[in-house]
């Protein structure tokens, strides 16, 4: 029979096969990795009791004269965005500069304890997002700057500045009296300074905030953080389709035979407890694998499968694993990384023949013998997924090794098992024993999976 009357015939039968069982689709593990991360950061500093020279209009009508006020308190805050981005096993941080804020206080006793209190509490309110926007949105809404004017018998001042030593982009005088001493009946009491080159005022305003900033370095610095923010994952999505198609039991003639001139047998391993060797030579791949007193042996040769076996009493199934970047917050994006994929193909065959301690079988397998079919899918995935957890990085070497090495799962004995790798290869081995023997007709073998599984 040539190659073209074994196609119509194989595609003839996957077409009918397919119309009895439908393929599942499942999402068996996801992970997300971070890649990068954003804290808001505010830097604290607080001099009690400063003396600073504040500008003052000097007598004679003139311009640049300064004088020495005693401050209740001296508030100095470095406002940044902090990324932390994963870089081969370790982090590269980048701190991008938000501002400073300088506020020199005149304040009663009990109103400082009102705002030191007040401004961590809103600090800490903050989002990293909000670090995001110049000077952190630190006039933003329950803010206690706002309440400076009220509560200032004398006048107090603030500063803001584009970045450490940066430019100067704005001053304000906070004054609750006015000229002749009274209460002001009023909300606010904000003079704001410009800050053009016309100001008069413009060079010593500039060396007042200068002045401000070197009294606050003695200061140990307090950090007040956000609650770090993801903005950059790696998300890795293991997913699978598959068709189960298996049967309860099975006789011996309705059983896939071993390929080519395999061989699977058991032997009692007092004391052993989990093991496995592997050995070749020119024809044969020989697998072992011991578990709780029992070696298994596994003895194959490259060889083909039929691919009409897939289309009834097996259990199909096709992993994807992808990966993606993904950017979260404003304008959120994907990209895709990498996806790939294999195909495993469980099909029932002969369990293992026991041999005694001298090698040679224990019994003779009665004729026309009936033999159950039993494997708890579920079981299987669970313990798949789970180990998939463990592991450091997620490929298809990964993914491999485990669906080969020992998975739960299995309640019957006699399994053929063939992974379909990328490119066109496969191999194929007996459960438990491992899969190691390459599939010679792997081209049409794997092609009919794919048509069970679409």
């Amino acid at each position: 029979m040539n190659r073209s009357v074994v196609c119509i015939r194989l595609f003839l039968t996957l077409t009918l096969s397919s119309l009895v069982a439908q393929a599942q689709q499942t999402e068996i593990y996801r992970r997300v990795d971070l890649l990068e991360t954003r804290t808001g950061v505010a830097k604290v500093r607080v001099v009690y009791n400063p003396r600073l020279n504040v500008p003052v209009g000097c007598d004679d009508g003139s311009q640049g004269c300064v004088e020495g006020f005693r401050f209740t308190r001296l508030y100095a805050l470095e406002l940044g965005l902090e990324a932390r981005r994963a870089v081969d096993g370790g982090a590269r941080i980048v701190w991008e500069d938000k501002g400073e804020v300088f506020l020199a206080l005149q304040f009663e006793s009990e109103d400082e304890a009102w705002f030191d209190a007040g401004l961590r509490e809103y600090l800490s309110s903050l989002s990293a997002d909000a670090f995001a926007q110049e000077y952190a949105r630190i006039e933003g809404v329950g803010s206690p700057l706002h309440g400076i004017p009220r509560r200032s018998p004398e006048t107090s001042w603030s500063c803001f500045r584009s970045g450490r030593n940066g430019k100067v982009t704005r001053y304000d005088g906070f004054v609750t009296r006015d000229e002749h001493g009274e209460i002001r009946e009023m909300q606010g009491g904000t003079s704001t300074f410009p800050l053009s080159d016309s100001n008069p005022h413009l060079a010593s305003l500039e060396q007042f905030c200068d002045e401000m900033s070197d009294a606050s370095e003695s200061a140990f610095p307090d950090e007040v953080r956000t609650m770090p923010v993801p903005r950059t994952v790696i998300e890795t999505v293991v997913e699978q389709v598959r068709r189960n198609t298996l049967a309860a039991e099975g006789y011996e003639e309705e059983l896939v035979p071993l390929p080519g001139q395999g061989q699977f047998t058991r032997k009692g391993e007092p004391g052993m407890i989990s093991g496995g060797a592997s050995s070749s030579d020119e024809q044969f791949t020989i697998l072992s694998r011991g578990q709780d007193g029992i070696m298994w042996t596994a003895r194959t040769e490259p060889a083909e499968v039929r691919p009409d076996i897939v289309a009834d009493n097996a259990w199909l199934s096709r992993w994807k694993i992808r990966t993606e970047e993904r950017k979260l917050g404003p304008y959120p994006a994907r990209r895709l990384l990498s996806e790939s994929m294999l195909t495993m193909t469980l099909v029932p065959t002969l369990p293992s023949v026991e041999l005694d301690e001298d090698g040679q079988p224990v019994s003779h397998r009665a004729q026309g013998r009936l033999y159950e079919i039993r494997m708890d899918e579920s079981a299987f995935m669970d313990e798949i997924a789970t180990r998939l957890d463990k592991e450091s990085s997620l490929d298809l070497v990964t993914l491999e090794r485990l669906l080969t090495t020992g998975p739960a799962g299995f309640e019957s004995e006699g399994w053929i098992q063939i992974i379909c790798r990328p490119g066109g290869t496969a191999l194929y081995g007996i459960v438990p024993t491992g899969v190691k023997t390459p599939l010679l007709n792997a081209d049409l073998f794997c092609a009919a999976v794919d048509s069970q599984l679409n």
